[in-house]
């Protein structure tokens, strides 16, 4: 607080003239408290100015010298207890006297926060400081963001599966995830096709850096061997010799072969000299010795005899067949098919065809029998002369005969 005598500037302030002020800007009687020395509060002396503009000579709260001391009757002199900001809350200085212009502090009161507050949020952001910082700190943590996302991972890619792919796509592909590529020498591969890819260098799968070079292996196909000769050799041996040159063996079948002894390898698919896929079969045939003969239309005692030279065996089976009687009429297994020693051969054999009995055609007309005895199952011949008529005279034979058998008829004679 500062005391002054009246009369007297305070802390030695220079007076300053001061405008009047109006009658709105006075305050009211009472308005502000005055302490005496005995620290009694007094609000009932204090006037301000006089109207008009006089300037007191006594005492003033405030700088410049625009105003007098509250009156007194017993000479006393009044404190006036002043914040250290030199001023009220509302802006104006204590006693309810505004400042003149340029007058008293610079800081704005508390009008001036007001009108602050009064400012559109988004306004107030867009023109201070906090705004800046706000985006600086952005700024900074996405720059370090991106610096640690690329020291750690940025900066490397993952070569993709590119395996069986064509080594054109797989190129291309390579190439646009930024790495620098080239094709290595090409390897036979079995399974992958001839020119696909069939590994990376780096290999599939591994996080290099970007533009690193990556080389592709590309296959130039399947191993190819040549198939060894492996004709006149046993079964079980041919199959060795296949394997040790890394073929793969395929189906094993069995043909008959009247040249071959049985169990010998009569050739290969492919035959010997070809140079084969190392993944694809080899097949073998094998000779299962000498074919079955062919029996159907042999008698069945000539047959048994080749059948016991060739050291297996007949099985007869008889059937009524038009064919003569003891003739072989069908076999099984069917000529040609191979046949080892100790097999049995079933034969059918005709016991020739069955007994019909033989219609009586005798004194009916020549085609009214002709057409009995065809539908009997016997064939018919006619025995005509120069002077034969219409009507059968007589047939041979008589009473039964095979079936397909022949009857002969005999006409009567006519005058001519």
């Amino acid at each position: 607080a500062r005391v002054g005598p009246p009369g007297a500037d305070m802390a030695g302030f220079p007076p300053a003239p001061f405008p009047p002020p109006s009658a709105d800007e006075l305050p009211a009687a009472g308005g502000f408290p005055f302490f005496d020395e005995t620290g009694a509060a007094s609000t009932s002396n204090f006037q301000g100015p006089p109207r008009g503009g006089a300037t007191g000579s006594g005492y003033s709260p405030m700088p410049g010298s625009g105003y007098g001391p509250p009156g007194s009757q017993d000479g006393t002199n009044h404190t006036l207890i002043v914040p250290a900001g030199g001023r009220s809350y509302d802006g104006l200085p204590y006693g309810g006297m505004p400042y003149s212009q340029d007058d008293g502090p610079s800081y704005p009161g508390r009008m001036d926060k007001y009108r602050e507050r009064a400012e559109p949020l988004l306004q107030r952001w867009l023109f201070s400081r906090r705004l800046v910082y706000v985006l600086l700190t952005v700024a900074v943590v996405a720059i370090v963001g991106v610096i640690t996302w690329w020291v750690t991972d940025g900066q490397f890619v993952t070569v993709p599966q590119v395996r069986a792919e064509a080594a054109s796509t797989a190129q291309a592909e390579l190439q646009n995830l930024g790495f620098t590529v080239k094709l290595g020498p090409g390897q036979h591969n079995n399974q992958v096709a001839q020119g696909g890819v069939i590994r990376t260098d780096p290999a599939f799968g591994t996080s290099v850096k970007r533009g690193s070079l990556i080389t592709i292996i590309e296959s130039a196909g399947p191993v190819m061997i040549g198939v060894p000769q492996v004709t006149g050799l046993s079964q079980a041996a041919a199959v060795a010799q296949l394997k040790k040159e890394g073929l793969t063996v395929g189906a094993i079948t069995t043909t008959a072969s009247a040249t071959i002894p049985a169990g010998e390898v009569i050739s290969t698919t492919p035959v010997a000299g070809t140079v084969w896929p190392q993944p694809k079969p080899v097949q073998i045939a094998v000779s299962a010795g000498p074919p079955l003969p062919n029996f159907v239309g042999q008698q069945f005692g000539a047959a048994q005899g080749m059948a016991q030279s060739g050291g297996y065996q007949l099985n007869q089976q008889n059937i009524s067949s038009t064919q003569p009687t003891g003739t072989i009429v069908s076999q099984s297994p069917a000529a040609g098919t191979p046949i080892s020693k100790g097999e049995v051969v079933n034969v059918q054999v005709s016991s020739g065809p069955p007994m019909v009995a033989i219609p009586n055609v005798q004194g009916l007309n020549v085609n009214q029998a002709t057409a009995i005895l065809q539908q009997a199952g016997f064939q018919v011949a006619v025995s005509q002369g120069p002077f034969t008529g219409k009507t059968v005279q007589s047939f041979s034979p008589t009473g039964s005969a095979p079936k397909g058998s022949t009857i002969t008829l005999t006409l009567n004679f006519a005058f001519p």
